[in-house]
């Protein structure tokens, strides 16, 4: 994703895809996910092995809906936020009811299942109250 908008993003639910969502430095996206499943673990390129990256100087807002999963490679996070960047992830029905699951795992030797740089160096990710309770966070064995 390289430009400002809304982006919608929809899944097959029971079928993984081999994609990844990168959002690029710039962009400042509204992304509507529902039952997205991207299984990046068999990656042998750790550039292209993590699920959802969002680099520094890009602001995702991510609204979530179904069950969305972020699988990724060898040495990566499930979902990556480097310093200068910022995420947001809601249900898309908002702060009172919430709608989707998210599941983020990283890989093997990984750094975790989600990443965020130091906070000093003005990195943000905000999730829902709603939200904060149906997260699921795993890690490889």
């Amino acid at each position: 994703i390289s430009g400002s908008g809304k982006y919608n993003i929809l899944g097959t639910k029971g079928e993984a895809a081999l994609i990844r969502i990168e959002v690029k430095s710039g962009a400042d996206a509204a992304i509507f996910l529902r039952d997205v499943n991207i299984d990046l673990s068999e990656e042998t390129d750790e550039n292209k092995a993590c699920a959802f990256y969002i680099e520094s100087g890009a602001k995702a807002d991510v609204y979530i809906s179904g069950e969305n999963k972020f699988i990724s490679g060898a040495r990566r996070a499930g979902i990556e936020v480097p310093a200068g960047a910022e995420l947001t992830i809601s249900s898309i029905s908002g702060d009172d009811e919430p709608e989707g699951v998210l599941i983020a795992k990283g890989g093997r030797g990984g750094r975790g299942n989600a990443r965020f740089a130091n906070a000093q160096k003005k990195q943000k990710a905000t999730f829902s109250n709603a939200l904060r309770n149906t997260l699921q966070s795993k890690t490889a064995a």
